[in-house]
C-alpha cells in the first residue's frame, strides 16, 4: 500500500501523519503546475521508484501494483511506467490492459484533464473532491485536514472518472463516469 495526496490547496504536516505511515519506503513531495502532490512509496514490484512519474507533461501517480507490468511494456523497471505507457497508448480506455490492485490519478496537463480509476474490487482506498479546488488523498481524513466539509467521495470500483482540469464558473466539472467492464 502506498499513501496519496493531492490538492490544488497547501497541504498542512497534520493531513501528511495521516498518510506517511502508508509508505515508509520513499516519500516525496512536489509542486508541479500549482498543484501539491505528495506520495509515500510502500515498494512491491521492480526498482524502487519515486512518484508522481512525469513524462510529456502527464503526471502519474498510484497506489497498488501492476501484476502484468513487464508484459504491457518489456523493458519497465517498476510497473508505474507501465501504467503511462497503456495511457500513452489506449487513453482513457488504458486501465482494461491492467491486472493488478490499485487506484490511479492521471494528470493530463496536454489534454487538461483528470483521470481516477480504481480496480474492478477497489482494493484501495481514495477520497476526493474536485471542483473549485482539487483534493485527493488514500484517507479522508486527510482531505478533512486540507478543507473542513461534511464529507469527500469516494472512487467506487470498476470505475473511471475523468474531470476537467479547467475551472467553469469557478467549477471544475466531470466530463464522463464509465465501467472499466460490463459484467
Amino acid at each position: 500500500m502506498c499513501g496519496i495526496i493531492i490538492s490544488s490547496l497547501s497541504i498542512p504536516l497534520a493531513s501528511s501523519k495521516f498518510v506517511k505511515k502508508r509508505g515508509p519506503d520513499l516519500t516525496n513531495k512536489i509542486k508541479f503546475n500549482n498543484i501539491n502532490f505528495e506520495h509515500y512509496l510502500l515498494s512491491l514490484c521492480g526498482k524502487l521508484t519515486k512518484q508522481p512519474v512525469i513524462e510529456d507533461n502527464i503526471l502519474c501517480i498510484f497506489n497498488g501494483e501492476i501484476y502484468n507490468y513487464k508484459s504491457l511494456l518489456k523493458d519497465s523497471v517498476s510497473d508505474i511506467f507501465s501504467i503511462v505507457y497503456c495511457y500513452k497508448k489506449y487513453g482513457e480506455d488504458f486501465v482494461k490492459y491492467l491486472d493488478g490492485e490499485f487506484v490511479i490519478i492521471i494528470f493530463d496537463f496536454n489534454q487538461n484533464k483528470i483521470i481516477i480509476t480504481s480496480d474492478i474490487f477497489k482494493t484501495k482506498p481514495l477520497f476526493y473532491e474536485i471542483g473549485e479546488d482539487i483534493i485527493i488523498s488514500s484517507y479522508e481524513s486527510a482531505c478533512m485536514k486540507i478543507k473542513k466539509k461534511d464529507n469527500y467521495n469516494q472512487i467506487q470500483p470498476n470505475e473511471i472518472l475523468v474531470f476537467s482540469l479547467n475551472k467553469e464558473n469557478n467549477n471544475r466539472k466531470l466530463l464522463s463516469k464509465k465501467k472499466i467492464f460490463e459484467f
